[in-house]
């Protein structure tokens, strides 16, 4: 591993804000592979009491409220790759609000496939095996953005499947 790449440096961060601006670096310049390589260093830093799932999980939220990158569709896929993570991860997303996240996600952005896509991946993800997760997920208006995105763009198959 280069001395300098975002992956090393993930370990000098203290604040989880920081950490998870470095998985967006990750994601655009290394792809998914990296981006993996990352979540199990923030996974080890979690496990190893440098900051909390809690932390990382309203990091992640926050990067996708406010558009801090670009494209906001790079963070939903982090967060949606966080909890893929395990229970104790979803649990955090949702938490703070990440799906509250999503669901503002598209229906800022209901002309970006990409972003329609990344969302129900995401929420798909973090809802996991909750029937709380769901039941908040339909409660915010998720079945109607879904129904809507599905109108919206019948030429993306993958998200006519989802």
């Amino acid at each position: 591993m280069v001395k300098d790449s975002p992956l090393v440096k993930l370990y000098g961060y203290e604040d989880a804000r920081a950490a998870v601006l470095e998985l967006g670096h990750c994601e655009r310049n290394g792809g998914f592979r990296v981006l993996k390589a990352a979540l199990k260093a923030l996974e080890g830093l979690v496990a190893r009491g440098n900051f909390t799932e809690d932390a990382v999980a309203q990091a992640i939220t926050d990067s996708i409220s406010c558009g801090v990158c670009s494209d906001v569709s790079q963070w939903i896929d982090i967060a949606a790759a966080y909890a893929r993570q395990g229970s104790e991860y979803r649990a955090a997303l949702f938490g703070c609000g990440c799906m509250f996240a999503l669901l503002t996600a598209m229906s800022a952005h209901k002309a970006d496939v990409q972003v329609q896509f990344a969302c129900m991946k995401a929420a798909s993800d973090i809802i996991g095996e909750s029937w709380v997760c769901l039941r908040e997920f339909i409660r915010g208006g998720g079945m109607q953005l879904i129904e809507q995105a599905m109108q919206s763009h019948p030429e993306h198959d993958e998200l006519q499947l989802k």
